[in-house]
């Protein structure tokens, strides 16, 4: 049974087969009780009035209670009951036990007393008193006894009795024993035929019950399992490649959330793999370009189309350190992805990293006609960063923002402090990078830290770089622990920030992944 859908049927059916047979038990039993106790009350009454009217005509017969105590014997040993006599004033003058003998009816036997009337006039009151040597009667007392069923030979061991006491032989007393104990002959015709009719309803009530347990078991079940197919045929069809597969969200419940996030997975992978497709193509452009040109000159060189001179030499040597540049960034891009880029982690001053970074372009930003504002504060606290890598992330920077700006416009760098004692939570160095270029477009702004990404796409790897210095940028910043985002306006330029954490309860050096 590998399947889900006949586990849960399965599971379904037994549990609602058990209530079933639970229930039904339960109401069988009872049923059965309340019939038994039923009978047995209305047996009890029968006997308590025929023990009653045998003592009515011995009172009759004998104009006195004298000699009362035999028949009170045989009558509670045929009822196998203790039977107290008591006369007109409630004083006992006969008890089956003979413990109450000269006492007082008690006010919790007063109830059950069954008066004893002779000529409209009542001489006397007749109960079955509550035995105390049998604590498991219950509190109908000893009308429990009376309750209980007849074994094989009790009639003749109270003939027995009877005839040992010497007690009165009369028809009342007769009537005592012919009323005796309920046994299977108290159930009449009517109540059997009440029995089985209630037998007959409860395992019909059973049927149907199991019927629609099954119905609804194959329900639930198919409603179960059937959305967990769908999801193990879309998740084999990812498997097999085909990241286009989805399947239905039809509900809002844990299979529904369950389905909504295998769509998100899969949107995430097909996402990732046209990512991998087209970084692979990028690359071996990116590759092709230098290396083309390195290959047709040196072609040329070896056909003697072109000199062997210093300046088509040194024209080499820089297009093979474009592709050591670019292999190097593909190299750093990768590491920082995987968490496996190695920093060396020191206590540095935000404004010595930015006037590095600002010296390293300087000929670049004289050369093209850009002003290089430097602003920071003079109170910033240091940072526990690699130095290198921070000089790294601020020249992508200032270089991607001199690619953009006309001549003539203004690139600030600059650094404040947020939070921390004054403002509260953890302290940060934010760093911003802006210019006065063109602007990048908002539909291009989100994906300018994406891999090989041009927000103009006409420039070529030339004049628009390979695509790679913000793709590092966002790498870099974030394996120190801080975050970077980009603002920009068409035609009036972009700001690019990040942060980078405060190194107050660091360590002062440290190397790190």
């Amino acid at each position: 049974m590998r399947s889900l859908f006949p586990k849960l049927t399965l599971a379904f059916l037994v549990v609602a087969l058990v209530s079933v047979l639970v229930v039904g038990y339960a109401a069988s039993s009872a049923a059965q009780r309340e019939l038994d106790s039923y009978l047995k009350r209305g047996t009890s009454g029968q006997r308590l009035a025929a023990a009653a009217s045998a003592l009515s005509s011995y009172f009759e017969e004998h104009g006195s209670w004298d000699g009362v105590s035999g028949l009170v014997h045989s009558v509670a040993d045929q009822g196998e009951g203790r039977l107290v006599l008591a006369n007109s004033d409630g004083t006992i003058i006969a008890d089956s036990a003979g413990r109450l003998t000269g006492k007082r009816i008690g006010r919790s036997a007063l109830p059950l007393a069954a008066p004893i009337q002779v000529q409209q006039r009542i001489v006397g009151y007749v109960y079955f008193q509550l035995d105390e040597a049998r604590p498991d009667l219950g509190p109908l007392g000893a009308m429990g006894r009376l309750m209980r069923r007849d074994m094989p030979g009790s009639a003749d061991r109270s003939s027995t009795k009877q005839s040992q006491s010497g007690a009165v032989d009369s028809p009342a007393a007769g009537e005592v024993a012919a009323g005796g104990p309920i046994d299977a002959q108290a159930v009449g015709p009517a109540e059997s035929s009440f029995l089985r009719s209630l037998a007959d309803s409860l395992w019909l009530a059973a049927l149907l019950a199991t019927v629609v347990a099954v119905g609804l078991s194959v329900l639930l079940a198919h409603q179960i399992a059937s959305p967990v197919r769908r999801l193990t045929r879309a998740a084999r069809e990812v498997a097999r490649g085909n990241l286009s597969q989805r399947v239905d969200v039809s509900s809002q419940d844990e299979i529904g959330e369950l389905a909504a996030a295998f769509n998100a997975m899969a949107d995430q992978l097909q996402r990732n793999e046209l990512a991998r497709r087209h970084m692979a193509a990028d690359v071996a452009h990116e590759l092709n370009t230098p290396l083309s040109v390195i290959r047709g000159n040196l072609e040329a060189m070896l056909d003697g189309v072109v000199p062997v001179e210093r300046d088509q030499v040194a024209s080499l040597y820089e297009e093979s350190l474009l592709l050591s540049r670019l292999i190097a960034d593909l190299r750093d891009l990768s590491l920082a992805e995987a968490g496996q880029l190695k920093l060396q982690r020191f206590r540095e001053n935000v404004n010595s990293l930015i006037r590095r970074a600002a010296e390293r372009l300087q000929p670049q930003v004289e050369a093209k006609g850009v002003t290089l504002q430097v602003e920071v504060y003079e109170d910033l606290p240091p940072v526990l960063v690699d130095g290198d890598r921070i000089v790294q992330v601020l020249a992508n920077l200032l270089s991607n923002a001199l690619r953009y700006t006309p001549s003539g416009g203004v690139i600030t760098v600059g650094a404040r402090r947020y939070g921390g004692a004054a403002g509260g939570g953890s302290s940060v160095v934010e760093i911003t990078v802006s210019d006065t270029g063109a602007g990048i477009p908002a539909e291009d702004l989100r994906h300018v830290f994406d891999r090989f990404y041009r927000a103009d796409h006409s420039r070529s790897r030339s004049t628009g770089g390979s695509g790679l210095g913000l793709a590092i940028v966002q790498q870099l910043v974030q394996a120190h622990g801080g975050k970077v985002w980009a603002e920009s306006e068409e035609g009036r330029g972009s700001t690019f920030h990040f942060t980078l954490p405060c190194s107050a309860g660091m360590h002062p050096a440290v190397e790190s992944a």
